[in-house]
């Protein structure tokens, strides 16, 4: 193993791991499948696991859970483990951390109202509110792309999906944003994270305790009043259980697509060969072109697991209780899987990339973000003729479990 490889990975100088992973994340993958694919890294004692085979089985396996409870548990301080316990508890009873055969039941009632047909019916207000962010980026000079489009436009479709007012929005973004730093967060980082995550906890169900007795009383069309409705062989959401999904299809309809918007432009600004393509065939070519782009960037680039019992895979043993990192952003640069996987091809077929995930735990909001990506990349091949980066090197957030631009300066010519 190289040295560099060394120092970064078995030193246990984690923010030197931090570090490798934001600013050039695919070298080092690339070092670590080629090395040692299934790799234990001593600076996050866990497990990393870089190659596609293998993260697309185990992201299927039932000897792994989604259950994070003991994880974060061992990375607090003692102090913070009192602090977080009611936080640890409530991430605990999101779809994204259940496991059998409670998953299979919550996930099945929240299908009944998250339904194909709902989403469908949300292209209207989405090319709506796609028109209006672009029509408003054609009035501005140099725009940051980030802050102006890829946050507003998911903000707005989930707020207007849950029914939240949208004077409330600037403020829960804020408090989602803490939510997801420390639910995603896998390394002694998370001791930063559980004050500011456990206000935005509080406040997120401040938001939403009257807006769910509101429609207990009255439901309207949005889908806090259809979870209330859904039932299957007389089972229902439970109270806690609604909470826990509003805030979760909340936190989760935001941070994905406005990461997948920020990095697709970022991408297409980077290679003017594929944005003429993309702008020569919009129509034909924005399916592939967003499935091209999950693939390159995948804004959650790790499924992280733990062990239920100890098993072996291909002569590594993975003890107990361990967790298993699933690094799907390096799963989807195999090149084994895909050919010159660094390169963009917004043609590229096949493509089963494993950006949403796969098996019981596959994202149930896929089909919302593609339809966002697609309406909102549709219409900037249309209408933008050309899109300047005012930077080389953008800055990445610094939150290991999203893959997202932290800001992202552009000169955007719009027609």
């Amino acid at each position: 193993m190289p040295d560099s490889l060394e120092r970064v990975c078995l030193s246990g100088d984690y923010q030197a791991f931090v570090r490798q992973q934001l600013d050039n994340p695919y070298a080092l993958y690339d070092r670590l499948r080629k090395l040692d694919p299934i790799h234990w890294c001593k600076p996050m004692r866990c497990w990393l696991l870089t190659r596609y085979s293998d993260v697309f089985a185990l992201l299927n396996d039932s000897r792994l859970s989604t259950n994070r409870g003991g994880l974060y548990l061992d990375l607090l301080t003692p102090e913070n483990r009192l602090l977080a316990g009611p936080l640890v508890n409530h991430i605990n009873t999101w779809m994204l951390t259940m496991d059998e055969p409670r998953h299979t039941r919550c996930r099945r009632l929240v299908s009944l109202a998250f339904t194909p047909r709902m989403i469908t019916g949300l292209r209207p207000m989405i090319e709506r509110v796609v028109g209006e962010l672009i029509d408003h980026l054609s009035k501005q000079g140099p725009v940051d792309f980030m802050r102006e489009f890829a946050e507003k436009l998911p903000a707005y479709v989930i707020s207007d999906m849950l029914g939240i007012p949208r004077e409330d929005r600037d403020h829960f973004q804020e408090w989602a944003v803490a939510l997801t730093r420390f639910s995603a967060a896998a390394g002694p980082e998370l001791n930063n994270f559980v004050v500011p995550a456990s206000t935005g906890l509080q406040k997120l169900i401040e938001l939403f305790d009257p807006l769910i007795s509101e429609r207990r009383l009255k439901p309207q069309d949005d889908l806090i009043s259809s979870l209330l409705l859904v039932e299957e062989n007389g089972e229902q959401l439970s109270q806690e259980e609604l909470f826990a999904m509003c805030i979760f299809l909340f936190i989760a309809g935001q941070d994905t697509t406005m990461a997948l918007l920020g990095s697709s432009v970022w991408l297409l600004s980077q290679d003017a060969e594929q944005f003429a393509e993309l702008r020569a065939q919009p129509a034909g070519l924005v399916e592939m072109a967003v499935e091209e782009f999950i693939r390159c960037e995948s804004p959650v680039p790790r499924g992280v697991r733990r062990a239920k019992k100890t098993f072996q895979i291909d002569g590594r043993q993975i003890e107990q209780d361990q967790t298993v990192i699933l690094l799907i952003g390096a799963a989807n640069h195999d090149p084994a899987r895909f050919p010159e996987p660094h390169r963009l091809d917004i043609k590229r077929t096949p493509n089963q990339h494993v950006g949403f995930g796969r098996g019981p735990h596959f994202c149930i909001g896929a089909p919302l973000a593609r339809l966002e990506a697609q309406i909102a990349l549709l219409e900037i091949a249309r209408r933008v003729s050309t899109l300047r980066p005012l930077t080389d090197h953008p800055q990445w957030t610094t939150n290991m479990g999203l893959r997202s631009l932290a800001e992202l300066p552009l000169e955007i010519d719009v027609a």
